[in-house]
């Protein structure tokens, strides 16, 4: 695979983040405590994208502002708007970020988004059944939360007449569907069914319907992710939804067991391999395992890695999974950590993911292995004591 040219983000002086210097990879984590500035973080990657169709969405749907305070707040949330300040810069290979251009006007597009965000308040946007409007909820959800909403029916819209969902023939390769419904289905179907006249997401399993509000916790924050990812992962030969390049998904193992994150990362590997740069955070030491065990397999021996990656996963060397495997082994992986230092947040590559280094940050996954280190250190001393 050729080289290509390294995408970095740097952010000075927005809201808790006083320092932020990130290099972006094929597949890019971020971790670090909450309130840390993750999640501003890839809200502001989307506006250096897609400012422009950002601006122009909120307009077509009634929302205005006279500054870039009030535009901040339609972006960020309420009580943002101050987070802008005259010393923030927020700078994507090479091209500042102009929040004061942005917030002088919307213009009128026809280019679709490059950057498809996939929200941490996912499960939120699923109100009895469906997804919200883009204008409907609190005055101060965040713009990524109206949009991810807005596109989830669109996609359930345009689902075949027969209203199923998964298992779907077409939709991910047959060991993916495998793999998603050991971890988190169980044989169930979903499906759009009319109830009361009115069209809502079930679970049907045997002679049940189960509504969202009985759903397992995993189901409630899976489905939205799975529904969002059909738009991405087109049916046919077509690799990839063309126009999108980036996929921010936030907190991928939320309600998730460990068996059920691992279906997720596997699904993350099959973005990857179609072309897609995708950017998770997390606080599941999981997530970082993958990294690890990849890194691990691909410096090692030449011989088996393709298997030894899907044995990572518990999956089979069949169903086009191979493919998955090798291409990941190709890809660049960066893991980026946030933390509060004096003055405010500042950002570390800890990329190495290396247990032996001096350094904290690297040896502790950014804090997401150190805490479960402490606690067996303590138990290994009161034991041998």
């Amino acid at each position: 695979m050729a080289r290509r040219r390294a995408d970095r983000l740097t952010i000075r002086n927005f809201a808790q983040i006083a320092r932020a210097d990130i290099q972006l990879g094929d597949l890019t984590v971020f971790v670090g405590p909450q309130a840390t500035g993750k999640s501003l973080a890839l809200q502001l990657l989307k506006l250096c994208i897609d400012g422009q169709r950002v601006t122009r969405e909120l307009a077509d749907n009634g929302f205005t502002w006279s500054g870039t305070e009030q535009l901040i707040e339609h972006m960020f949330g309420e009580g943002m708007g101050k987070a802008w300040s005259r010393t923030t810069r927020v700078d994507f290979d090479g091209r500042p970020l102009s929040m004061p251009r942005l917030a002088s006007g919307a213009r009128k597009l026809s280019s679709p988004s490059k950057l498809s965000y996939i929200p941490a308040q996912r499960a939120l946007t699923i109100i009895d059944g469906w997804p919200e409007a883009f204008r409907a909820g609190p005055l101060g959800t965040p713009y990524v939360v109206r949009h991810f909403s807005a596109a989830l029916a669109d996609v359930l819209r345009s689902a075949g007449p027969s209203g199923h969902l998964f298992p779907l023939d077409g939709k991910l390769k047959e060991a993916l569907r495998d793999t998603i419904n050991e971890a988190l289905f169980h044989d169930a179907r979903l499906e759009l069914q009319t109830i009361r006249a009115r069209t809502e997401l079930r679970l049907a399993t045997g002679p049940s319907s189960l509504p969202t509000m009985v759903w397992t916790a995993g189901q409630r924050e899976f489905v939205p992710l799975l529904v969002a990812l059909y738009a991405l992962i087109p049916g046919g030969k077509k690799p990839k939804e063309e126009a999108v390049d980036w996929i921010v998904l936030e907190e991928p193992e939320m309600g998730l067991h460990p068996k059920a994150i691992l279906a997720v990362m596997l699904l993350v590997l099959e973005l990857l391999a179609r072309g897609y740069k995708v950017i998770l955070s997390t606080h599941h030491p999981l997530v970082l395992d993958v990294i690890w065990g990849l890194q691990r397999i691909k410096a090692g021996t030449k011989r088996g890695r393709p298997t030894r990656v899907l044995e990572m996963f518990g999956a089979a060397d069949a169903g086009g999974l191979r493919g998955i495997a090798e291409a990941a082994l190709q890809m660049e992986c960066r893991v980026t950590n946030f933390a509060f230092a004096d003055g405010g947040v500042v950002t570390q590559d800890i990329s190495e993911l290396d247990p032996g280094s001096p350094d904290d940050a690297i040896a502790g996954w950014g804090g997401l292995s150190g805490l479960s280190g402490r606690i067996g250190d303590v138990v290994s001393e009161a034991v041998t004591r």
